[in-house]
């Protein structure tokens, strides 16, 4: 874990993670905070501070997180391991999440292989889509409903060590996702739902317009699309290499965005064959993202940048077959390091969040107004 350095932020506005050896929390401030120690605020824009709150460490196998859209007060995370396991885990003991018996929980394949992608569903979010690797004739996409976890120790059931939160002058490190004062159950749960069958699938996404639909980027080759009613029968699919990074666009999702190393995909699911647009990149692509406050407007970061590629995809016809128009900018952080993840605010349109190799933070504001629109050549 050491060489990755992952940034997102959360649901509540003013809070963020980054993950890599360890995951933090961060909290955002427009004015420096008081009596705190320096080496836990960072400045990471003109107008903006970041306070380190909170370290968890437990996890030292990490290879994909997602928050729970429904938080209110305290982040409840879903973390996939390489062997396949997610577990549930908070910073600290959180009453709001405590009370519904998720925290401490762990959702078991039946055999173990490596957590590709974890991603909640945006729309009902007690449902957790899982990609996995291979095995056998197991499925590589598991939908659990955490809704259903048992809050109490069942005869499948093992107990899980206890946590202890550890003061270091304000910051709280939390050693387990549990709270310090119970011991949380480790749950043997069947999934609610199972795709993929002697597959892998690379990466996940939801519609939220059809929130019991998702698509899967599967085998280095394929993008299907599944109906969580229909759990027999697969309604789309597409040959592709582009099957990392698969996306919808939160704000019309029958357009989807994909890549591989050298190409990034634009999609339209009603005419899925082929893409409507092709980008390719300078170098190979590490992440692409949707604005989810500005209309069709895609992220891209490529390999050893220190800048991101932004498109302005413009559908001038509402055909299924007509080529959009790309216009393209560049968005340049501020800091000299290259980039290895980026976030866009939930809600602020004039936010975008990065981090660097160097661990340094920078919330880029106002981007789509500061900076000049270019066509792609």
């Amino acid at each position: 874990m050491t060489g990755k350095l992952e940034i997102q932020w959360s649901p509540i506005e003013n809070k963020f993670i980054t993950w890599g050896a360890g995951i933090c929390l961060y909290e955002v401030y427009s004015t420096l905070p008081e009596a705190v120690p320096n080496s836990h605020v960072f400045k990471i824009s003109e107008s903006h501070y970041a306070e380190l709150k909170m370290t968890n460490s437990n996890f030292n196998y990490t290879r994909s997180i997602d928050v729970y859209p429904k938080c209110e007060a305290d982040l409840l995370l879903a973390i996939g391991l390489t062997n396949g396991r997610v577990s549930l885990a908070t910073f600290h003991p959180s009453p709001e999440h405590d009370v519904r018996g998720y925290v401490g929980k762990e959702l078991v394949p039946r055999h173990a292989r490596c957590c590709n992608d974890v991603l909640f569903n945006p729309v009902e979010g007690n449902l957790l889509a899982v990609g996995l690797d291979k095995y056998r004739a197991d499925g590589s996409v598991l939908i659990w409903d955490i809704n259903r976890l048992s809050s109490t120790l069942g005869s499948d059931c093992l107990p899980m060590r206890q946590s202890s939160i550890v003061s270091s002058g304000s910051l709280s490190v939390s050693v387990s996702g549990a709270a310090a004062t119970a011991t949380a159950a480790v749950e043997v749960a069947k999934p609610t739902h199972e795709f993929g069958t002697s597959e892998t699938a690379y990466s996940l996404t939801w519609f939220r317009g059809s929130p019991k639909v998702m698509a899967a980027g599967m085998n280095g080759k394929q993008i299907k699309v599944y109906d969580l009613r229909d759990p027999n029968k697969m309604i789309n699919s597409t040959f592709t290499k582009g099957v990392y990074g698969v996306c919808t666009n939160p704000n019309n999702d029958r357009y989807l965005a994909s890549f591989y190393d050298t190409q990034i995909c634009l999609w339209d699911i009603r005419n899925f064959e082929k893409p409507i647009y092709l980008i390719p990149p300078e170098k190979g692509v590490v992440q692409i993202a949707w604005c989810p406050t500005k209309q069709s407007a895609l992220a891209s970061l490529q390999r050893d940048s220190s800048v991101l590629d932004i498109f302005d995809i413009q559908h001038t016809s509402s055909s299924e077959e007509a080529e959009p128009t790309v216009l393209e900018r560049v968005i340049t952080p501020g800091s000299p390091h290259n980039i290895t993840s980026f976030s866009w605010h939930p809600t602020d349109y004039n936010r975008l969040l990065t981090i660097a190799l160097s661990g340094k933070r920078k919330i880029k504001k106002n981007i789509f107004s500061c900076f000049l629109i270019f066509s792609r050549k």
